[in-house]
């Protein structure tokens, strides 16, 4: 799971060093106002992928 882990930290990354300021300025506003459910969708998401194994 470390493996998967890292990837997705990888991916999400790249893709966040992409995003204009503003936008990278407002996601991280929502992503602190809704942290509690956002953690939630996160683990229910990574118990499911049936790549989270390798």
């Amino acid at each position: 799971m470390e493996m998967y882990f890292k990837r997705m930290k990888d991916e999400w990354t790249g893709l966040v060093e992409q995003a204009d300021p503003l936008i990278r300025a407002k996601a991280a506003e929502i992503a602190v106002a809704h942290a509690h459910y956002l953690s939630i969708e996160f683990y229910r998401i990574v118990r499911i992928d049936p790549h989270a194994e390798e």
